[in-house]
């Protein structure tokens, strides 16, 4: 089948990998692809979407096989049980999604993912030893989704303007802050932080001009109140905050924070307390 051009197989179950695949293929999904390599003479230099799920690659075979891809879009690994490192991908021009959801043994990226052009969707939810990001300069991204990654202890740099970022889930991670660059993310809409170990609101929050929902649901904030300097560098910024959408469920959560931090968003129109430790609602909630 030399003119194949898509080759769909997810519920197939082979003893060995094919001998022969044609150089013509488009489009590839093989869950459970059933060997570490792909036949020698296979050249896919016309591939624009690959997804192997629960493959057997390692990074050093991914990294071969990325050499090859000249045209590729679409790369998904999830769920690839010896996928350790994602390799370099700097040759990967025009990649617009990345997924490597699940690959639970996964502990290191390689810092050229952080620098793709047309790179637009990232999936790393659920891969629960990686320990760090590189910074990132991704103009075109729209999707990043890391939620459940409890080693991530840092959320990456963001080193030039990424104004396309609509949707950010950081739930059940490691990470106890936001830096300062987060505010480089100005497109950001929607944002899930619910299950960190983030102890009060970051400020930076209150920064982001078209944010519209943000979830931080179990926050653990008894008894912290936000440092004076801290409160007056937002003090200018309040009015441009677009939050309209608050879930704060399930937090501990101290009376006098909820005060003070609820006038940084004069557009709220939902707040969610549900099983809260919250005993009293705030004045200033007659402002909204």
């Amino acid at each position: 089948m030399k003119n194949l051009k898509t080759l769909i197989i997810r519920n197939g179950y082979f003893s060995e990998g094919p001998k022969y695949l044609p150089n013509s293929l488009r489009i590839m999904e093989w869950w459970r692809y059933p060997s570490t390599c792909f036949p020698s003479d296979f050249h896919p230099k016309k591939l624009s979407i690959l997804k192997l799920p629960s493959s057997p690659f390692d990074s050093f075979q991914l990294d071969n096989l990325f050499k090859k891809l000249n045209v590729i879009k679409v790369l998904k690994f999830d769920n690839s049980e010896f996928l350790k490192e994602i390799p370099n991908v700097s040759n990967l021009f025009n990649l617009q999604e990345l997924s490597f959801r699940g690959c639970t043994n996964l502990t290191r990226i390689h810092s050229s993912v952080g620098n793709l052009g047309k790179l637009e969707i990232i999936n790393a939810e659920r891969c629960h030893n990686l320990r760090t990001l590189p910074s990132m300069n991704l103009p075109s991204l729209k999707i990043l989704l890391l939620s459940y990654c409890f080693r991530l202890e840092k959320f990456p740099e963001i080193v030039g303007k990424m104004e396309n970022v609509e949707m950010l889930c950081l739930k059940s991670t490691g990470i106890k802050d936001l830096p300062l660059s987060f505010q480089n993310l100005s497109g950001l809409l929607n944002l899930f932080l619910g299950g960190n170990k983030i102890e009060m609101i970051p400020s930076v929050i209150s920064m982001m001009p078209k944010l519209s929902r943000f979830d931080i649901d179990g926050i653990n904030c008894h008894d912290r109140l936000v440092p004076q300097e801290e409160k007056e560098g937002v003090e200018g910024m309040v009015s441009s905050s677009s939050v309209r959408f608050i879930s704060l469920r399930s937090s501990k959560l101290s009376d006098d924070l909820l005060a003070q931090q609820l006038p940084w968003f004069p557009n709220l129109k939902s707040l969610d307390l549900t099983g809260s430790d919250i005993t009293i609602i705030p004045e200033c909630i007659q402002e909204f």
